[in-house]
């Protein structure tokens, strides 16, 4: 999933009620890509070591 958009598409059946989950989640998300979305965690998994984007996606792997 690629985008803001193919991701509420692809979850559109869970947000069938008043509380948009999908939407809220999506606001608090600050990444933008896969690589920055692995190193995001990485460094919530393991603050204050330092890697590199492909080595943090591998680690997430």
């Amino acid at each position: 999933m690629e985008t803001d958009e193919s991701i509420r598409e692809s979850f559109e059946t869970i947000d069938e009620d008043d509380t948009d989950f999908i939407d809220i989640t999506l606001k608090k998300d600050s990444t933008t890509d896969a690589l920055s979305a692995a190193e995001f965690i990485y460094n919530k998994l393991r603050p204050g070591e330092l890697i590199d984007s492909y080595s943090a996606l591998d680690y997430i792997k």
